[in-house]
């Protein structure tokens, strides 16, 4: 009925063979196709024990067999995948190749890549949102030791942005502010009320109570559509590793995926996105973490402060598409249960909290250069604009003259600079100097009252 093995079989490893005993590993293997009621009945005249041995040898054979069925047809399985996948790329190879080398498909091709190109011209100026500080659709991050103010600073900034007023003698244009506060939200609403004490107002600033996860994409993209229904236009991540959990600061794959996140972010919505973060513990000048960070933000500043010191100085570490900001020294003044900043050595721009703000101290000669300015709008005049402005107006005032004129303005703080080459635009102060002077002389400023 069966066939002979071509070799003896292991009577050690299978005791109930030998003895006249028919059934080998070679018989066992014609068996495993057969029905349990077929194996059954070929069985039946052995003796128990050997039924047993031989019942179970049979289901282990059958095991091994089903395991290495399907092992093989996981190595073909795999096999067959990478064939197609290398004859797919042989067909998309022929295909490019033909497309290349006809006149259509070369056509067709450059057209797509033109589609990308811009014009330079077309790229819009930044935004303010700080003069020579924030802008629109910018990733920047602030930075410092424990107990070095980075948050009072970063508040200070939101506050002054929320309501549209000047932040230590910077411009600002008023926006919709979201600070996500992920850590000290007790700390912060102290923060709230003092600064709201002190300049007799209150911030506008919309306060998300704990941490947004940047590495998760659904709490990201609820973030993102919060911000287009409201307008958000300046959203701040206090602290960096309080919303990125679980994310190695080190590794630079890592953050970059965080910044890939927040490029997305800022993008979507056009706000600047301002991170609050620490510094190395050896070095107060350096952020923290993965390098990844150093070309992906357009702006870095730290914060330094001697152990409990009154005077805390903000610094630029770098901004990419403007001149860097000098250092700003700022004091701290008690104000019920917190603190509160202002400018050190001079007047704050703020009215001492009654939200006037003190004039430039502007010559009538420069004057007309406030005037002229102020007509270009919130991108800002350079020289050159206001030249020929002031030629068109018939006004005599050759480009050296105006030169040394911007010059004085921004020395005195009546125009700031807007990152767009020697572009400037009005501060606060410079606006409060031009109409303190129109209310003493109605007729205007084009009188031409000469050169400086």
């Amino acid at each position: 009925m069966f066939q002979q093995p071509a070799e003896a079989p292991d009577t050690e490893e299978h005791p109930w063979l030998g003895n006249g005993n028919p059934f080998d590993p070679l018989e066992l293997a014609v068996m495993l196709p057969l029905s349990t009621d077929e194996v059954a009945g070929i069985t039946a005249g052995l003796p128990p024990d050997i039924r047993l041995a031989v019942a179970r040898d049979l289901h282990d054979l059958r095991r091994t067999t089903a395991d290495d069925r399907a092992f093989e047809e996981e190595v073909e399985h795999v096999r067959a995948k990478k064939r197609a996948r290398h004859e797919a790329d042989r067909r998309d190879r022929e295909e490019r190749d033909a497309y290349l080398t006809s006149e259509a498909g070369l056509e067709a091709a450059a057209a797509s890549f033109e589609s990308d190109l811009i014009d330079l011209d077309d790229i819009p100026e930044l935004e303010p949102v700080i003069d020579g500080y924030l802008h629109r659709e910018t990733l920047v991050r602030t930075f410092g030791p424990p107990k070095s103010l980075k948050s009072f600073v970063t508040l200070d900034m939101a506050a002054c942005v929320s309501l549209g007023i000047e932040w230590q003698g910077r411009r600002t244009e008023q926006t919709t502010v979201l600070y996500v506060v992920a850590e000290g939200l007790r700390g912060v609403k102290k923060r709230r009320d003092a600064w709201n004490e002190h300049h007799g107002t209150e911030m506008k600033v919309i306060f998300y109570p704990k941490p947004v996860q940047i590495g998760d994409q659904e709490e990201m993209f609820r973030l993102i559509a919060f911000c287009r229904l409201r307008q958000v236009g300046y959203v701040i991540f206090d602290t960096q590793a309080r919303c990125t959990v679980g994310i190695d600061e080190n590794d630079n794959t890592e953050m970059g995926e965080i910044v890939a996140a927040l490029d997305i972010l800022k993008r979507e919505t056009g706000a600047c996105v301002h991170m609050v973060h620490h510094s190395v513990g050896s070095d107060p000048k350096k952020a923290r973490g993965a390098t990844a960070w150093d070309g992906a933000v357009d702006a870095e500043f730290y914060t330094k402060r001697e152990r409990d010191a009154d005077l805390v100085e903000l610094h630029t570490k770098f901004q990419k598409d403007i001149a860097e900001a000098e250092p700003l020294e700022l004091i701290t003044v008690e104000v019920g249960a917190s603190l509160v900043l202002e400018r050190a050595g001079g007047d704050t721009g703020r009215g001492g909290g009654t939200g006037e703000v003190a004039p430039a101290l502007v010559s009538d000669a420069n004057l007309i250069y406030l005037e002229s300015i102020r007509t270009f709008g919130p991108g800002g005049a350079t020289v050159s604009d206001v030249t020929t402005d002031l030629a068109d107006r018939k006004v005599k005032r050759t480009r050296t003259a105006v030169k040394k004129g911007f010059g004085a303005l921004l020395t005195n703080g009546a125009v700031s600079q807007t990152g767009r080459g020697t572009a400037v635009v009005l501060t606060q102060a410079g606006l409060v100097a031009l109409d303190e002077h129109r209310k003493k002389s109605p007729e205007g400023l084009f009188s031409d009252p000469g050169e400086d």
